[in-house]
């Protein structure tokens, strides 16, 4: 089915529905990207109840999720995912301090933090604060361009260089840390990195991200 957001707020509201938390807010005024973003949300969450058998459980009064990248903030709606007694948690537009700021050890500047669409991190990581590099176990861009350039494939591939080491191949972090037969990647660290997408003909971009460990998704609702 091609991209249409009135059908991508139905599945979001339905999803939400379960829950028992109205997505009428998280929808009803915004743009097409964010609530293409929210799409995935769901998308990704359903992969994790699925692949791990985990309980999702909304955090949150109202559905009230960030719109800008920033900070962990718990303030905000976010979910928690738990499996095996582990829990992570799932955030939406998070800055997540770069591999190279942390090797480099230099004064913080502007390029220390890139920000990720949708993250998967420990339920330590401090409220308020930025993850590192090595505490996003899956990262997820959301494009719901009809017509990926190579802007974009440039701008993922810059941000997996910023999350992990190209590396022969290990165990996916997220399978270890729920205890799940493990994926390979060839990443240090092993985290996921997504580029969720709308458009059909992604797929002849998708050779070279690969060998970074970047994985094409095309969610559509």
């Amino acid at each position: 089915m091609s991209w249409d957001k009135a059908t991508a707020e139905i599945e979001i509201r339905k999803f939400f529905k379960t829950h028992g938390v109205s997505a009428k807010k998280a929808t009803a005024s915004v743009s097409s990207g964010k609530v293409y973003e929210l799409y995935c949300l769901v998308e990704l969450l359903d992969w994790i109840k699925t692949r791990y058998r985990a309980h999702i459980v909304f955090n949150g009064a109202t559905v009230d999720f960030k719109a800008s990248p920033g900070f962990v903030d718990r303030s905000r709606s976010y979910f928690s995912v738990i499996a095996g007694g582990k829990t992570l948690e799932v955030h939406t537009d998070i800055e997540v301090r770069t591999l190279g700021s942390t090797i480099s050890g230099a004064v913080i500047d502007n390029s220390a933090y890139h920000e990720i669409d949708i993250v998967v991190i420990p339920a330590n990581v401090v409220d308020g604060s930025s993850p590192e590099h090595d505490e996003v176990l899956v990262g997820v861009e959301c494009k719901s361009s009809a017509n990926l350039g190579k802007s974009v494939i440039r701008q993922v591939l810059g941000v997996r260089r910023e999350l992990s080491l190209l590396s022969p191949p290990q165990d996916c972090a997220i399978d270890v840390y729920f205890g799940h037969s493990p994926a390979q990647l060839p990443a240090n660290p092993p985290s996921h990195y997504w580029l969720a997408h709308t458009d059909t003909g992604a797929s002849k971009y998708e050779g070279s991200p690969r060998a970074f460990g970047v994985e094409f998704k095309n969610w559509s609702p």
